[in-house]
């Protein structure tokens, strides 16, 4: 495997920075026609549903489990179904914070500062859904995976923008970047949190506030201050994330970063 990465044609090697050119330039140049020029980021789960549909998973798999009780498979899925069901607050707290960050733009005319998520289902949805509510033009950043992710109906349509590349999308989300909101997830979640931070602490972007919403999920995900106590980031290193617990502290700091000029 190593050898096939390392001996690459150099025909497929100039097609592929052909390639990752033209799809960092893409999205540019629609991002400065749609005069863009800065965003509020949402990170989350792609796997948490909204209240109805956690509701409909959990009624589903609890008759399952009564018609089959003995049923390992039918009782696990009753447990993740309940899970689910719990989880799905975060789904509407996100729809429900975009919503109000886009009153605060309106209210502001802040016509060049916009939301954008990871374009896919759950927690992005729930930003792109909060957004599209109000009226407010929202930015989706697809990703081309083998478990085909696709884009939400909520993303304005001239702002859908679907990546080949992981590290080309993940520029795209921090270019412009005010404030990153930071949802429960899982990998691809603690991927863009840590790309962030590290950008951050080594210098290789602006400092910018890293909201991680839900102080019960990232208590236990991962422990900042220990990883300080260990000397293995420095106590400094813990200014760079800031824990909020619900919409109005949220919206609180984001409107605290993001200040609105009108009279």
């Amino acid at each position: 495997m190593a050898e096939n990465l390392i001996n690459i044609p150099e025909d497929e090697d100039k097609e592929r920075a052909k390639r990752i050119s033209e799809e960092w330039l893409s999205v540019e140049s629609a991002l400065d026609k749609a005069n863009v020029l800065h965003t509020i980021v949402f990170f989350g789960s792609a796997r948490i549903d909204d209240a109805y549909g956690a509701a409909l998973s959990k009624d589903k798999a609890d008759q399952l489990s009564s018609e089959q009780p003995h049923n390992h498979v039918a009782k696990w899925a009753q447990m993740s179904a309940s899970l689910s069901k719990q989880q799905s607050q975060y789904y509407e707290d996100a729809r429900q914070l975009a919503k109000a960050i886009g009153q605060y733009l309106y209210t502001c005319k802040y016509q060049t500062t916009k939301m954008i998520t990871g374009g896919g289902p759950g927690i992005m949805e729930a930003a792109n859904r909060g957004a599209s509510e109000i009226g407010q033009p929202s930015i989706g950043l697809n990703i081309n995976i083998p478990k085909e992710q696709i884009p939400n109906p909520y993303i304005h349509e001239e702002l859908s923008f679907s990546f080949h590349y992981f590290s080309l999308r993940k520029m795209h989300f921090l270019k412009r970047a005010r404030v990153i909101i930071v949802f429960p997830g899982g990998f691809g979640t603690m991927d863009e949190l840590m790309e962030a931070l590290t950008l951050m602490q080594t210098g290789k972007m602006p400092t910018i506030p890293i909201l991680l919403y839900g102080n019960d999920f990232w208590k236990q995900a991962i422990n900042f201050e220990f990883l300080a106590e260990q000397r293995l980031i420095d106590e400094d290193d813990l200014k760079l994330i800031e824990h909020v617990n619900d919409v109005d502290s949220a919206l609180a700091r984001v409107t605290s970063i993001i200040k609105c000029e009108q009279p």
